[in-house]
């Protein structure tokens, strides 16, 4: 769906690309998680990928599964890529959550019943239909997030990155974010999630490692999490579960895999220790 191919972006001023020759694809539906130290050029990545900066070399190819209908300007009635950022304060300006969800389908010139058929469907995904009427400045930190979320749902885009979007929740908006990825998912939205949380990157379905603009390792979280020396080469620590387990195995512990949960770490440590 989302084709990166050997993209380079060097910022004005710069002597040092942000990213170099970076190639990956991004199928539909997929839950990819972009990982890397501080510098590494993950928001630089997101930022390319939704379209927001032109790559400096290379080039990346936005295809959508199907061709989305048309509004009434006869431009796209849907985004390819929507992005949201770490503080949702940025993205909010409507009076009300419903107001502000349909922003961005006002502004395509979509009748007003797919308008409202978006806006229903988006705050539905987000667990907000609750506080469709609620003011902006009455929601949580984690409401506003999941608004955000949902303004950029509404645009029906085939694929939402999400640039450290849950680092300033805590955790039970964390859990209600999560729960919510998982429907968005599930209509067919590829999800890039930017994160320096190694137990969010744990739960995508494949994981991208960055390292001073280069991409240095592309796996299965199993694959990535796991190897303790490429992520400390790359100034990163494996999920807490994936710590104490190798902890565990240094100690004698018989655990052939180390899982990224740690409830599934409890039942491997429990099977060890009747065996």
């Amino acid at each position: 769906m989302i084709t990166v191919e050997d993209v380079t972006y060097l910022y004005p001023g710069s002597e040092v690309p942000a990213i170099s020759q970076v190639s990956l694809a991004i199928a539909p539906s997929e839950r990819l998680a972009v990982i890397g130290s501080s510098g590494s050029g993950k928001s630089t990545l997101g930022r390319l990928i939704a379209g927001l900066i032109q790559p400096t070399a290379g080039r990346i190819v936005r295809q959508r599964p199907s061709v989305p209908a048309q509004g009434l300007d006869g431009t796209s009635s849907a985004r390819d890529v929507a992005i949201v950022f770490q503080n949702p304060e940025t993205q909010l300006i409507a009076a009300t959550v419903e107001e502000d969800v349909a922003l961005g389908p006002e502004n395509l010139g979509l009748p007003s019943h797919e308008i409202r058929r978006r806006v229903q469907s988006a705050l539905e995904a987000l667990d907000l239909v609750h506080l469709a009427k609620r003011p902006i400045g009455a929601l949580s930190g984690g409401e506003k997030q999941r608004v955000a979320i949902a303004g950029a749902l509404a645009m029906e885009p085939a694929c939402l990155v999400l640039d450290e979007a849950s680092a300033m929740l805590h955790p039970w908006a964390k859990k209600q974010l999560e729960e919510a990825l998982g429907r968005i998912v599930a209509r067919s939205v590829a999800v890039v999630q930017i994160t320096h949380d190694m137990d969010e990157a744990a739960r995508a379905d494949r994981v991208v490692l960055l390292h001073r603009g280069r991409l240095i390792a592309a796996g299965r979280p199993s694959e990535i999490l796991t190897d303790e020396a490429l992520l400390a080469a790359c100034g990163l620590s494996p999920p807490e579960a994936v710590q104490l387990g190798l902890a565990l195995r240094r100690r004698g512990f018989h655990l052939p895999q180390i899982p990224l949960d740690v409830a599934l770490l409890a039942d491997a440590v429990a099977k060890a220790v009747a065996s």
